[in-house]
């Protein structure tokens, strides 16, 4: 099986080439940003790029897609302002 993973970050292509190895799986590597509406989650955010991608390239693709969530507190600011005046 061939599958094209999606990602603009070389290190995840590796990563994930390492964790396949012993599989029956051809990875291929596409250096290829997509477009991301950050107004939806980001479950909806990859599924959305992998149709799109697949469906443009005509083929199987795999895609990974992490983001950084900082849950609102009260005391946000202060802690960013504490943790930057010790450095």
């Amino acid at each position: 099986m061939r599958i094209t993973f999606i990602t603009t970050n070389k290190h995840k292509f590796v990563e994930v080439s390492q964790l396949l190895r012993g599989y029956q799986i051809e990875l291929e590597h596409l250096d290829q940003s997509y477009e991301e509406n950050h107004d939806t989650s980001l479950e909806e955010i990859a599924r959305n790029a992998a149709y799109t991608m697949a469906y443009a390239l005509q083929q199987t693709v795999v895609l990974e897609d992490t983001g950084l969530f900082l849950k609102h507190t009260t005391d946000f600011r202060v802690l960013c302002q504490n943790s930057s005046l010790r450095r």
